[in-house]
């Protein structure tokens, strides 16, 4: 069955690294558990822990018992620009940038 074009555009197309990357590095003043990671991603919470584990092991994000956090939010912005999710909209590298999937032409304004 065919699905109108808003709901196409709608699709997520980032790989589930990814969508946590993004999200950590939007929300990095803060900790979450994985499970709430999970929840506000809409990852599966097995699929977001064996991801958050493959993400520390390559030094992007940290956690401290239960909770998760970008560990190097320069290495995190590196990452995003690489999968072309971030684009750097000022000098400072913390400072505002735009998420954006390329493939839907979604983008998302955030200030650091």
């Amino acid at each position: 069955m065919p699905i109108d074009i808003e709901s196409y555009r709608q699709i997520n197309t980032l790989t589930n690294e990814e969508q946590i990357v993004a999200f950590l590095f939007e929300h990095r003043d803060k900790a979450y558990k994985a499970a709430e990671i999970a929840e506000r991603t809409g990852i599966s919470k097995g699929c977001t822990s064996k991801r958050l584990t493959v993400l520390r092991k390559m030094g992007i994000v940290s956690n401290k018992t239960l909770y998760w956090t970008i560990d190097d939010p320069i290495k995190a912005l590196d990452y995003l620009q690489d999968k072309e999710i971030v684009e750097i909209t000022s000098q400072a590298a913390l400072g505002d940038f735009q998420t954006s999937d390329p493939r839907t032409n979604e983008q998302t304004m955030t200030n650091g």
